[in-house]
Order: structure tokens, then C-alpha cells, then sequence
């Protein structure tokens, strides 16, 4: 027990002197693993490192806990100084030739103060109060929350303020030369409006007194909310009439008009057939309702129903089918588009332009997404809308900018299909993007795009604009000029013999032959589980990284570098071009490139380096050999 606590209170000294930013570096610089000692047979080194070690100037004693040198010494953790550096007890105290600290006092670059006491500078603070001084007069000053000061017209204390147009009491007063208020009351002079909330208004043409309200511009008045008199509609009550369609009525029993008369439960109009609400009814589509069942046909339709059990229509081009409202419901538009749901939208399957749904809620989900996703199987495919015109515009691969070396990637993504597992267990999506062909020109290639998109977008302004005036059309029209101009000057680089564009099928011909001519495809991957937790991967092309077994197993591949790892740096392999690095257990070292050998053991316990026919190495952290 003795001898741990021992141990703690070495480990925790040790770590104590090395916390000074000097003092770590005077501690390092001090040491065999710090430098290149030259093998001298005078005795003028001597390496009992940690016990004792002298080389030249450079001496130590119990390393880190004392070192002496010509810029200084250093007694951890109690006292360093290095050259005009110095500290005592560090953190708590330490300075140098800018400034210092010890406690909360700090000091420097002409500031000065006591945390949280005072600070003097070009601002200044004590305890609550601030001001700055430019060397004639103060800037600003006050007392912080309550009292603030800057030039004789912007200041406040407590809730009274003043501006150099405004001034009040907060929230009873408000003094300015547009809005004015005093309590409830409030006016504008210029306006002329004024009022006394909530009791009274006069706002341009509008004015009320209680309930009682009139526009002196359109004539209308009431009483609210009794009587109204709005153009041609009146209201006294429940009583309403309108000289405009010369309908009238008493709601919410009587409507008489032109067309449709309504009283009580019984409705018609004048050539149409009507009803008994909600007994029966006769429309003029040519349904019929008795009660909850209604019917009707036509000359290529049939619909008939049992509300809310079951309802049926069908015509020469679309069948609808439901049954008990969430039970059952079939759908069909045209001959490729249908979709059936069961069981409240749990199970269904949908078919339109092509694609396909379908999902057996919670097991799986499968399609384009936007139902409820499932928490077992969420299975999601998508496919770009424009593929065979489809150019690179996205800068980085699916993942993110952080793949790779962080270069960039000009990339269109064509198709791809991710896979939930169980919500949060795993996580799959394979696809395919479109990228510039390798070699290719991919700067023109961008400004090429651009210039395409820019004056498709000018063009369709300038058709569809017809409320533009003259100056904004000029500008559409001159914008679509330089368009051309930066849309040929492309073309010659890359050697493309199309005429320019001047209308949206030549955008789109332009946009197929790019795709064509300068793009490829590449395959990407991407994998997690538990959100990343125990395992990830993603690869773009033949390039790729990812980690398995929560990290256990890192693995890295871009341009001409790669990175393995197996359990953190206990065994490694690296490759950057010409150059190769290994690390196998028991900590051995071994690196390669042209020219060039070096392996070593425990860093520079044991070590051997071969630079074009120059061999040295270290026995026991003490180098031997040519340099």
C-alpha cells in the first residue's frame, strides 16, 4: 500500500513539473530523448539519465525535478526561469519581458488590474463601474446595470432616457417628433391620428368610440357588433341583406338569393333539383342520396356508396375503391399509376412514373420515403430525375467534405438506395454518382456549367416576364449576350462543335454531350452501425477509410497514401507514395523510402538507420555512427 501511494505521489510530481510551457521545454531539451548527444570518450558526458546527466552546459539532477544550463534553471515545481521567463508556483504566478500574472493580478501591454476587482486600460472598471477616457474626456461612463452616459444626448438611468431626438419614462412615457405617449393616450402630429387605448381611435379615415365605428372615406359604419353597413351588405342582427345579388337572409335559418334558397333543412335552387338535409338529395352531377346511401352514373362512369362503409367510382380512366374508410382503399389513374393501402395505411403498395412503393408498417418500408418509416426495415431508392443530362455540381463525394484529403469533388449523385436496420442498429447506402473523367479540363467544365444554368435561368425570365419593365428586360437581354460569349469562348477550349443555345432543347443537347463526352461514373458505399459507434465505412471509387470494432481496426486509402491500423499504434502499416511506415508489437519501428532504412525498439532504446550508405543508430538512448 506504501509503495503505491509512493508511486501516485512520483507520478503526480512528475506531471506537476512538466506543466509549465518553459519549464516542459527546458525539461525535454535536458534529456537524452530530447537531443542528438554526440559519443565523447573525454568524460566530459555523463548519462545516468534520470539520476544525473551532464552534456556541455546542460545538466540534471533527479529528472525533471532539477536542470541547470546557461539560460537558466529550473527547481519543479516551485521555481523555472529561462532567459527573461520566469514563474513561481506556476500556474498560480508568472512573467516575462510583455507581462505577467500572479494570483488574479495581471499585468502588461498597458493594461493592468485584480480580477474581478478592477481593470485599467484603454477601458477601464471598478466593480460596477466602467468609463473610457480618450485623454481629454471621457468617452463614455455609468454604473452597470443602472446608469450609462455617452455625449450629452445618449444616456439613461434606471427608466429614464434620452436621445438627441427622443426622451421618456419607461413604459408610461414616449416624447418624439413623430410618435408621442403618454399612458393610454397616444398621438402623431404629422399624421394628425390619435386615440385613448382602448377606448378611442382616429387612425387616417378610420375612427371609433366604444363600439360605435365609421370610415369617412368609404361611407361604412356599426355598431358592433349589432348593425353594419358595409358597401352594399347590411346586418341588423341576425337579419342580413345585400343590394348587390339582391340576396337576403336570417341567420342561420333563412338564405334567399338569385340562384340558391335555403330554409331550415330543405334547400333548392331555382333550375336544379335539391333536398332534405341530411335525409335526401338530388345534385346536378347526377348523384342521388337517401340517407347514408347515394349513387349515380353517367354515359362511361358508375359511383355508388354506403357512408362510411364502403364507396365506389369508375370511369374510362381511374377507379377509386374504399372500404370502411381505413380498411381497404384502391386507386387507379390511367393504365401505370395505381396504388392500395389496408389496415389504416399499415400495408400498401404504389405504382407511379415507373417507380414502386410498398410497406408492411413496422416491419419494412420500400420506395422513395415520406410515409411513416419503419423502425424494423427502411429501405429508400431514389434515382435523379435528369439522369442522362445530369453534370457534377456538388463539390464534395456523398459523405461530406471530410473525405479524402479534403480535396474536392465535382460530383452528381445518379441513383442510390439506403437501408435502415433497425432505425439505429445499422445503416447501409450503396450508388452511383457521375464525376469529371480523370484529366479532364474540370475547371472550363465548371464555368461551362454555370454559364448554362445562368442563362437558362435569363431566358426563362425574360419569356415568362411580361410585367418587367424595359430596363430590367435590357438587362436580361445583355446578360444573355455575355452568357453566349462565356458559353463559346468554353466550347473552343474543350473543343465542342455545337451551335450556341437558344432555346431549352439546346440547353438539354449541351448538357447530354458534356455528360457523354468529359464524365464517368463511380460506385460509392457507405456503412455504420450503431450510428458509427462499432463500425463505419464509406468508399468513393477505389478510395475508401473507415473503423471496425469500435475502432479496433482503422483503415485508410486515398490518391497514392494508405493507412492501416490494428488496435490504436500497437501494429500499423502506412504508405504515402514512395515511403512506407510499420509498427509491430513490441513497439518496433521500421521505415522505408528511396534511399533510405530505419527500424528501431522502445523509440531510441535500440535503433538503426542506413541513409544512402550512412549507418549510425542508438544503444540505450546514446547514438552511435555517422550523422
Amino acid at each position: 500500500m506504501k509503495r503505491s501511494i509512493g508511486l501516485l505521489a512520483a507520478g503526480a510530481l512528475l506531471l506537476l513539473s512538466c506543466m509549465g510551457c518553459v519549464s516542459g521545454d527546458r525539461a525535454l531539451r535536458n534529456s537524452p530523448a530530447g537531443r542528438k548527444i554526440e559519443v565523447r570518450f573525454d568524460g566530459s558526458t555523463v548519462n545516468l539519465w534520470p539520476l544525473y546527466y551532464h552534456s556541455g552546459d546542460f545538466t540534471s539532477v533527479l529528472w525533471p525535478l532539477f536542470d541547470l544550463d546557461s539560460r537558466g534553471f529550473a527547481v519543479r515545481p516551485f521555481f523555472h526561469h529561462d532567459r527573461d521567463a520566469a514563474a513561481i508556483l506556476w500556474p498560480l504566478s508568472g512573467w516575462d519581458h510583455s507581462g505577467g500574472w500572479a494570483l488574479t493580478a495581471y499585468w502588461g501591454e498597458g493594461r493592468c488590474g485584480v480580477f474581478p476587482l478592477f481593470h485599467s486600460g484603454k477601458f477601464h472598471t471598478v466593480g460596477p463601474f466602467f468609463w473610457e477616457h480618450d485623454g481629454e474626456k471621457f468617452t463614455y461612463l455609468g454604473m452597470f446595470p443602472l446608469i450609462y452616459y455617452w455625449k450629452p444626448d445618449n444616456w439613461f438611468a434606471g427608466p429614464v432616457w434620452r436621445t438627441h431626438d427622443s426622451g421618456g419614462l419607461f413604459p408610461v412615457l414616449w416624447l418624439s417628433d413623430d410618435f408621442n405617449l403618454a399612458g393610454p393616450a397616444w398621438w402623431d402630429y404629422d399624421s394628425g391620428n390619435f386615440g385613448l387605448f382602448p377606448v378611442q381611435w382616429k387612425v387616417d379615415n378610420f375612427n371609433m368610440i366604444g363600439p360605435a365605428w365609421w370610415n369617412c372615406g368609404s361611407g361604412n359604419w356599426g355598431f358592433f357588433p349589432l348593425v353594419w353597413n358595409i358597401n352594399r351588405f347590411h346586418a341588423a342582427g341576425p337579419v342580413w341583406w345585400n343590394y348587390g345579388n339582391q340576396s337576403w337572409g336570417v341567420f342561420p335559418l333563412v338564405k334567399i338569393s338569385q340562384d340558391y334558397r335555403i330554409i331550415g333543412p330543405v334547400w333548392w335552387r331555382k333550375k336544379q333539383p335539391g333536398g332534405f338535409f341530411p335525409l335526401f338529395g338530388l345534385y346536378a352531377n347526377g348523384t342521388r342520396q337517401a340517407g347514408p346511401v347515394w349513387w349515380g352514373s353517367g354515359e362511361k362512369s358508375r359511383k355508388h356508396g354506403f357512408f362510411p362503409l364502403y364507396w365506389y367510382e369508375s370511369d374510362a380512366d381511374r377507379t377509386e375503391f374504399n372500404l370502411g374508410l381505413v380498411l381497404f382503399m384502391l386507386n387507379r389513374s390511367g393504365q401505370e399509376n395505381m396504388n392500395w393501402w389496408a389496415a389504416g395505411g399499415l400495408a400498401g403498395c404504389e405504382k407511379y412514373g415507373g417507380h414502386l412503393n410498398w410497406r408492411f408498417w413496422p416491419l419494412v418500408n420500400y420506395g422513395r420515403g415520406g410515409a411513416l418509416p419503419s423502425p424494423v426495415l427502411q429501405i429508400t431508392d431514389d434515382e435523379h430525375r435528369d439522369r442522362p443530362q445530369a453534370l457534377p455540381d456538388d463539390r464534395y463525394t456523398p459523405f461530406g467534405k471530410s473525405f479524402g484529403d479534403g480535396r474536392e469533388w465535382r460530383n452528381v449523385t445518379l441513383e442510390n438506395r439506403k437501408t435502415y436496420v433497425g432505425t439505429l442498429l445499422a445503416f447501409h447506402e450503396t450508388g452511383t454518382s457521375r464525376v469529371w473523367r480523370p484529366g479532364a479540363d474540370s475547371a472550363t467544365l465548371d464555368q461551362l456549367r454555370c454559364a448554362l444554368d445562368d442563362m437558362e435561368r435569363n431566358l426563362i425570365q425574360l419569356d415568362n416576364g411580361r410585367n418587367f419593365t424595359e430596363a430590367r428586360k435590357a438587362e436580361l437581354r445583355e446578360s444573355l449576350q455575355n452568357g453566349k460569349k462565356r458559353i463559346a469562348e468554353c466550347g473552343e477550349k474543350l473543343q465542342i462543335a455545337l451551335s450556341l443555345p437558344e432555346k431549352k432543347e439546346d440547353f438539354t443537347a449541351w448538357r447530354r454531350l458534356l455528360a457523354e463526352r468529359f464524365c464517368t461514373e463511380v460506385d460509392f458505399l457507405e456503412h455504420r452501425t450503431l450510428c458509427g459507434l462499432t463500425s463505419w465505412y464509406e468508399q468513393f471509387g477505389d478510395e475508401y477509410r473507415g473503423q471496425f470494432g469500435m475502432g479496433a481496426v482503422i483503415i485508410r486509402k486515398y490518391a497514392d497514401k494508405s493507412d492501416f491500423r490494428l488496435l490504436g499504434f500497437l501494429c500499423r502499416e502506412k504508405h504515402d507514395g514512395d515511403s512506407s511506415e510499420y509498427l509491430y508489437p513490441p513497439f518496433i519501428s521500421v521505415k522505408e523510402s528511396l534511399g533510405r532504412c530505419r527500424w528501431s525498439f522502445l523509440y531510441r532504446v535500440f535503433s538503426y538507420e542506413n541513409n544512402d550508405g550512412r549507418k549510425s543508430g542508438h544503444i540505450f538512448f546514446i547514438p552511435w555512427g555517422e550523422k
